[in-house]
């Protein structure tokens, strides 16, 4: 029974039926509780963009996927440090970041949300090196340096 349901929540979800999907997961937990459908019923939640009943799940859990889905509720409803808590808890041992590249790249996107403060970020590359201008990506344009003899091609002033 416990695997039918579990077809059918995953059917529901590759038909982009969310709210069916949600329901079906709801009774599977019901019945067999666990973490693995815990873990599915979250799923759906943030599918649903629902992270806080997602958040309100698996808080506590301790399955790299729980931790993994944990982190992505918390990022979504702005508890920058829950999550990274969830994903490098460097407290606990044996525990080791979940869901490798995906979760190195959500730690990216935290890390780079933590660093807006006062609406504001916090500059990691300078605005000019050199007589340069330089991007958020590191590629640099060169700028036409006042009273210089040099002069821009069209190409280069419309990328500045």
């Amino acid at each position: 029974m416990e695997s039918i349901l579990v077809n059918s929540v995953h059917k529901s979800l590759q038909h982009f039926m969310l709210r069916n999907a949600i329901f079906v997961c709801e009774r599977l937990c019901a019945e067999f509780s666990s973490e693995m459908n815990l873990q599915l019923l979250a799923g759906c939640y943030l599918q649903n963009n629902q992270a806080y009943a997602a958040y309100h799940i698996l808080k506590g859990t301790r399955m790299d996927q729980s931790r993994y889905l944990f982190a992505l509720a918390c990022f979504q409803m702005d508890l920058l440090s829950e999550a990274e808590t969830a994903l490098s808890p460097a407290h606990e041992s044996g525990l080791e970041v979940p869901n490798s590249a995906a979760a190195h790249c959500l730690l990216g996107f935290i890390y780079s949300d933590a660093m807006v403060f006062e609406d504001e970020l916090i500059p990691c590359i300078p605005d000019k090196v050199d007589g340069r201008r330089v991007d958020g990506i590191g590629f640099a344009a060169e700028l036409k340096e006042e009273g210089g003899g040099e002069k821009q091609s069209e190409a280069s002033k419309s990328n500045l």
